[in-house]
């Protein structure tokens, strides 16, 4: 995914958060690069229980991607950016295809910066000196990874987002017992998301263990973490 810091330029402005989205094909990455993407569609992959249909991340849209990337530019805030990411070959190729896509575009600007891993992470989770970032999640269950990233005071919130009405799905998605008041709050969550666009998704993913047949008790969670203690051999 895409992360944006909220709080620098030009990503301060959900305007422009919403342009780039816009601009932008999530199935096209792998239709042109071969890379094996699955295209996302929104924060959740379709097969997770609290996916929510109803509330997708915008579309391709260019000809509304223009539009406010030319009003912004009108403002004296022309949406010129640089992308932070690791070092490896199939991000650089990510990255690349973002940035040619874009010159399609009038009034924006995208440059890449390759960093180190180690260097990577010290920029963007120490310093939080980023404007865009390649960020990755794999989540089973949405607790802790979403709200750690995602809620207001957070120390993990990289993207500096801040919205009452995801802080209040996030916390009653991390009260919630009952799946059904766990999958309302992260529709809620998910309809925020769509609206504001802290973060652009572009890949599902996904985390599965890979056993022998004799093996049981297979229960996965958060990143995708097995109980140990549940296992056994048939």
């Amino acid at each position: 995914m895409f992360l944006f810091n909220t709080t620098r330029a030009p990503f301060d402005d959900p305007r422009a958060r919403r342009a780039i989205a816009l601009a932008l094909d999530p199935a096209d990455i792998p239709a042109t690069l071969h890379n094996g993407y699955v295209p996302a569609t929104g924060y959740f992959n379709p097969a997770s229980p609290f996916f929510d249909p109803a509330a997708p991340q915008p579309a391709q849209d260019k000809g509304e991607a223009q539009r406010l990337f030319d009003e912004l530019a009108a403002e004296g805030r022309p949406v010129n950016f640089t992308h932070l990411i690791p070092q490896n070959v199939d991000s650089q190729k990510v990255a690349e295809y973002v940035q040619s896509r874009l010159q399609e575009f009038r009034n924006v600007s995208m440059k890449i910066e390759s960093l180190e891993i180690g260097a990577y992470i010290v920029k963007y989770a120490i310093n939080k000196d980023f404007q865009s970032l390649l960020f990755q999640q794999w989540l089973v269950d949405p607790e802790p990874e979403v709200f750690n990233m995602l809620q207001s005071q957070s120390p993990m919130n990289y993207g500096g987002w801040r919205n009452p009405e995801a802080d209040a799905a996030l916390q009653a998605g991390r009260a919630g017992v009952d799946p059904g008041v766990r999958k309302k709050a992260y529709a809620d969550l998910q309809r925020v998301l769509a609206a504001e666009l802290p973060v652009w998704v572009y890949s599902q993913s996904m985390a599965g263990p890979v056993a022998a047949k004799k093996v049981t008790g297979l229960e996965q969670y958060t990143t995708g973490c097995l109980f140990m203690d549940r296992l056994d051999v048939s």
